[in-house]
């Protein structure tokens, strides 16, 4: 067996075939590579050929050069990061520093900005590679390399760190006088947007915009030698006594503005007194309302000596304050004396009856009246015989007319009913939430027969029976100016509905129809309805909630919406009418079968309707969008 480590030994690992038998041929390859070795070591002088104890003493020395360089590159690395610490801590103190100066908050973005780039450059200069030494192999270059880059990024880890850490320590006050400036900025921003609408459009709607006193003293200056902007609303925007002092002062160098909404404000006595101040010399404003501004009688008093002097007026609007009957006496005997007003709203404050005699007698010394609205002052029947008395006498005719919730009964009813047959131009007539009952609208239908002139007429609320509605329907059937009927909350059933029903089926002219809450119910009084919808070519807006429709109803409902041919109807109201799934998917097949002459809104709040008769309607909407690309809103 040949020696370890011989050629022999070597060619069997190589080939273990030829482990036992070496044949002749590898023997002389054997004999022939020692000879080889053997001449080229005789020719090599032996300072090439070194001993083993000269290789590893070469092989310490380069060790103890490579932990040299590493302790030298360790060392050099520590001096860096001292420098970038003590860096830091100075450009931290130079940061508390400035935070504690008044103008931190504007000098903070430039110096931030400054320091970032500062630090960006000190960043990409130790970032960089540094030159590997002589002696020292790519390999290590590269490494040390690395290791400089990670250090610079934890370096720049602790700057920024340390820069988050002092801003939220330190810099509470600054961010918060920042985001305070900022918030100014955006109000001057949007109050400068109103201005601009002001100048640039002839009615300016500023309603509910939350501006206060500071808001509405700031966008005044926009009504300032103003030559555009006609209609100003300022409704519902929280304006005191300092933001009406403001305005009134602008508009004194202002001859357009002429409607001047300021209702649900918080105006009170001086405000108004202010107001009255200007309207006594004002030549411009013709409408001003001040409804629901905490106005009380003496209020009412300053403005009662404005109208008295006033001849440009023409529309006053107190409604929703606390005008007692010394503020109404006051206003009453402005009207002897005023001759341009033509509107005089007073509606839910405190008139009663002494207060509307005392009205009634001055209008019959007034002919530019012809629009009154005192709704809820408990005028009760007394009030109300006075005031109609003098409508019958006054040369002026009454136009509009609102006497809804002041507790009139039968007995106030012949008194309207007597008005109403004397009158020439009434249009709108609002006797809501009284308690005429039957027999007074009966009394009151034969009236109305007799005009042709009205164009509003509410009397929702009543106590009217079927009995009543039928003699009502009768009467205005032929009127041809009609547009807007509430009847809701009145007990009128089946009955009534078909009443309605037969005189309006063929109408042209009603385009609003109230009948809510009027318990017509699922069969009858349902089909009667479809009917009404199903060859009515008029009506635009339909009430017909809480009428115990059911499935049964809404299915008769259904039917009509399926065949009408109403191009007008916009929105059809079944909100709680106990209506559930099965009427739901009656509806949807009704929506998909008639799709271009859906209603574009449809209220069903309050029914019984699940998530899977919501599917199939919203399933239906889908399909009307695809073939009318008509967009119907569906209420739940």
């Amino acid at each position: 067996m040949a020696a370890p480590g011989s050629l022999q030994s070597i060619l069997s690992l190589q080939n273990p075939l030829h482990f036992h038998s070496p044949c002749a041929t590898q023997q002389k390859l054997a004999s022939y590579r020692r000879t080889d070795f053997q001449k080229l070591r005789s020719r090599s002088p032996a300072s090439c050929w070194p001993s083993s104890r000269t290789r590893l003493s070469c092989r310490a020395n380069k060790r103890q050069q490579q932990v040299a360089e590493q302790d030298g590159m360790r060392e050099t690395e520590a001096v860096a990061g001292a420098t970038m610490q003590d860096e830091l801590a100075a450009e931290l103190a130079e940061a508390e520093e400035a935070a504690s100066q008044e103008a931190t908050a504007e000098a903070l973005p430039s110096s931030s900005t400054s320091t970032e780039e500062q630090q960006q450059q000190q960043q990409q200069q130790s970032s960089a590679p540094a030159p590997a030494p002589s002696g020292i192999s790519a390999g290590q270059g590269l490494r040390l390399a690395g290791l400089g880059l990670a250090f610079a990024g934890l370096a720049a880890g602790v700057y920024f760190g340390g820069k988050r850490l002092l801003s939220s320590s330190l810099g509470d006050k600054g961010r918060q006088e920042l985001s305070e400036r900022r918030m100014r900025q955006d109000s001057a921003n949007r109050l400068n947007d109103f201005i601009e609408s002001m100048r640039r459009d002839v009615a300016a709607d500023l309603a509910a915009k939350n501006l206060g006193d500071e808001g509405c003293a700031y966008i005044a200056e926009g009504l300032a030698f103003n030559t555009r902007c006609l209609a100003v609303d300022l409704g519902k925007n929280g304006i005191g006594l300092k933001g009406i002092t403001q305005l009134f002062e602008v508009l004194k160098n202002n001859d357009t503005v002429q409607t001047l909404l300021l209702e649900i404000n918080n105006i009170g006595d001086q405000g108004a007194e202010l107001i009255a101040k200007h309207l006594a010399g004002d030549s411009t404003i013709k409408h001003i309302n001040l409804g629901s501004n905490s106005i009380g009688d003496k209020g009412a008093i300053a403005l009662a000596e404005a109208l008295k002097v006033n001849s440009t007026l023409e529309r006053l609007e107190l409604n929703g304050n606390a005008i007692d009957e010394s503020g109404v006496t006051a206003l009453a005997e402005a009207l002897v004396e005023n001759k341009t007003l033509q509107a005089l709203a007073l509606s839910d404050n405190y008139v009663g009856a002494i207060g509307a005699a005392t009205l009634a007698n001055a209008l019959e010394q007034n002919s530019s009246l012809r629009e009154l609205s005192l709704k809820g002052n408990e005028l009760v029947n007394e009030g109300t015989r006075a005031l109609c008395n003098a409508f019958e006498k006054r040369e002026g005719a009454i136009s509009s007319l609102d006497l809804g919730n002041n507790s009139v009964e039968e007995v106030g009813a012949e008194a309207l009913a007597s008005f109403v047959r004397a009158s020439t131009d009434l249009q709108t007539f609002n006797l809501n939430m009284n308690d005429i009952g039957t027999q007074g609208i009966s009394k009151l239908a034969e009236a109305l027969e007799g005009i042709s002139h009205l164009r509003s007429l509410d009397l929702g609320g009543n106590d009217i029976k079927a009995e009543g509605v039928a003699a009502l329907m009768k009467a205005i059937e032929s009127h041809k100016e009609l547009r807007q009927l509430e009847l809701g909350y009145n007990v009128i059933g089946a009955e009534g509905a078909e009443a309605v029903a037969n005189a309006l089926k063929y109408n042209t002219t009603v385009e609003k129809l109230g009948l809510g809450w009027c318990k017509v119910g699922a069969e009858e009084g349902a089909r009667s309805l479809a009917d009404l919808l199903m060859f009515n070519t008029s009506l635009r807006q339909v009430d017909l909630r809480g009428n115990e429709l059911g499935d049964a109803g809404a299915a008769q409902i259904c039917r009509a919406l399926k065949e009408h041919s109403n191009e007008r109807l916009l929105e059809l109201d079944l909100g709680y009418n106990e209506i559930k799934d099965d009427g739901a998917c009656f509806l949807a097949q009704a929506l998909k079968q008639n799709p271009g002459l859906a209603p574009k809104e449809l209220k069903l709040n309050a029914n019984y309707i699940t998530p899977f008769g919501q599917t199939a309607l919203k399933e239906a909407l889908d399909m009307v969008y695809e073939m009318s690309t008509k967009e119907i809103v569906i209420v739940f």
